[in-house]
This record gives C-alpha cells, sequence and structure tokens, in this order.
C-alpha cells in the first residue's frame, strides 16, 4: 500500500491530474463489483446479521451524535463538519478490520468479522452518501445514494446467499478480474488526494479531536454497547476489536465526488491508521 500512495502521490505532484475520474471508476464499477464478489462467495445470509445490524445501528448512531457535537464545538464549516463526523462515524471493518481479525484471532473468528463487515457496511454504502450528498432537498440525496450502487451489489450478494442460488462460474471469474483492480485503484486516488492536501490550524485540530473520538471514545462506546446486547466470546471480542479500526477510505471517495473537505478525511485517514499500532493492542487486551 504505501509504494502505491508514493506513486501516486509523485504522479499527483508532476502532472496535477484530476482524481474525479478514477475516483467515479471505483465507485460506479469497480468496487460494488468487488463487494458482490466477495460476499456471494461466502455464505452470510439475512438471518445471520440480525444481532449485528442492531449492533451496528446503535454504534453508528452514538458516533454521528458524538461527532456531531464536536464538530459544532469546533466551529466546522458544512463542508468541515460532513468530513469530520464520516471520519469518525464510519469504520474501516473491511480490507483493515478484516485482515486484523484473522491475524488476531485466526480463521475461527471469520464468520464473525464477515457479519460486523456487512452490517456496518449498510451505513458506508448508505447514510455515508446521504450525509455527503451536496443536494438541498433530502429526496435529492436519496437519489444520490440510489445513483451509486455499491449498497446495491450488498443487497443482491445477500439475496443470493440466503435464497442459496449459485453464481455461475463465469461470472464469478469476470467479477474476480475485476475485483483485483479495486484496492490498487482505490489507494492510487487516496494518494493523489495526499498530494492536494493543505495543512491549516483548523485541519490539525480537527483532524486531532476526530482521531481521540475514533480510536479512543469509540471503542468504549462498543464495549459499552456490546455488553448491555449481552454479547460474548469470540463475538464480543471481534465486534469491539474490529470497530475500533481507524477511519476508512471509501467516505474520502464520496467527499471527493461532492466537494465535502476531502483533505480533512485524508489526513484522518492517515493518522487514525498510524495511530491504531499504539491503541489496538490496547483494545484487544481489553477484550481478552
Amino acid at each position: 500500500m504505501a509504494i502505491i500512495l508514493l506513486i501516486a502521490f509523485s504522479f499527483q505532484k508532476l502532472f496535477r491530474g484530476d482524481p474525479k475520474q478514477l475516483n467515479n471508476l471505483v465507485l460506479f464499477v469497480l468496487l460494488p463489483v468487488n463487494i458482490f464478489h466477495e460476499l456471494s462467495l461466502r455464505q452470510v445470509g439475512f438471518r445471520e446479521i440480525g444481532q449485528p445490524v442492531l449492533f451496528m445501528f446503535l454504534l453508528t448512531s452514538a458516533l454521528v451524535a458524538v461527532s456531531w457535537t464536536a464538530a459544532w464545538a469546533l466551529k466546522l464549516t458544512q463542508e468541515q463538519r460532513v468530513s469530520f463526523i464520516l471520519s469518525v462515524a464510519m469504520i474501516n471493518v473491511g480490507n483493515f478490520g478484516l485482515s486484523l481479525i484473522f491475524f488476531t484471532y485466526g480463521p475461527t473468528a471469520n464468520d464473525s468479522a464477515l457479519l460486523t463487515f456487512v452490517a456496518f457496511n449498510i451505513p458506508l454504502t448508505t447514510l455515508a452518501i446521504y450525509f455527503s450528498s451536496d443536494k438541498q432537498s433530502r429526496k435529492e440525496a436519496i437519489i444520490d445514494v440510489l445513483k451509486i450502487p455499491i449498497f446495491h451489489a450488498t443487497l443482491l450478494a445477500l439475496v443470493f446467499t440466503s435464497c442459496g442460488v449459485s453464481v455461475p462460474a463465469g461470472v464469478h471469474k469476470i467479477t474476480g478480474y475485476l475485483s483485483q483492480a479495486t484496492f490498487p485503484l482505490f489507494t492510487f486516488v487516496f494518494g493523489m488526494q495526499l498530494a492536494e492536501m493543505q495543512f491549516t490550524r483548523t485541519l490539525l485540530r480537527s483532524v486531532s479531536v476526530a482521531s481521540v473520538l475514533r480510536l479512543l471514545v469509540s471503542p468504549v462506546l462498543a464495549f459499552a454497547i456490546l455488553t448491555v446486547l449481552g454479547v460474548t466470546g469470540m463475538n464480543f471480542r471481534v465486534g469491539l476489536v474490529q470497530t475500533s479500526t481507524p477511519a476508512p477510505i471509501l467516505p474520502l471517495m464520496y467527499a471527493i465526488r461532492f466537494n465535502r473537505s476531502p483533505d480533512l478525511l485524508a489526513a484522518t485517514i492517515i493518522v487514525t491508521t498510524l495511530l491504531s499500532a499504539l491503541t489496538l493492542p490496547l483494545v484487544i487486551a481489553l477484550a481478552g
């Protein structure tokens, strides 16, 4: 990942490209295909995700409330407020979270980690777009959500697995090829945005507060919610650790598309990813 970021950063500094076209390719083609491909390979249906969805709803609601309050206290602009909330309330439960759980608890935790991923993928592919939309009315914002087919891919994959329908081998071969390009381009767009970042006092202050909320406050809220819900054992450990990960890259794609202070999101992603090396061992120890 670091090498791709360096290449993208250098490319942007030299050629000043427009990341929006690559960004649209990721949002409208590669990421939906990748999500459908990965989920359709696994036996996860609607019946299994009930409790994880409840956990997701409670934690996401709490994080939105906390981050909105903090953004108001920091006197951020509307664009900055959106990016700030997304950097706190959205969680990297996918590439980062799934790998972390596998290396921490082994393959026995894969099923629980996948359920958490599916549940928290819902706000990432719906609520995050709604918040990011630059439209004035709720109806137009919802239309923006429907235009980006990431949630549609999740829903379609769940329908296939719930109904026991196998995706044809030829289709899986095509989606597999396209999926391989998703993460590199995802990271390349991120690197291009880092090259455009301009550090200001407001940015640094906002990133600092967002990082504390994402890496320290979020685990405390997750611990409390999981305890109240009566979640125990491996499901508790996975739920706590996987939702204590850094800010995800996906909301940055939305911020770029809708011009919602992508600098703030990009900086928070970098800072929380680096600092998570210090906070996650503590969360893992707490989880047991």
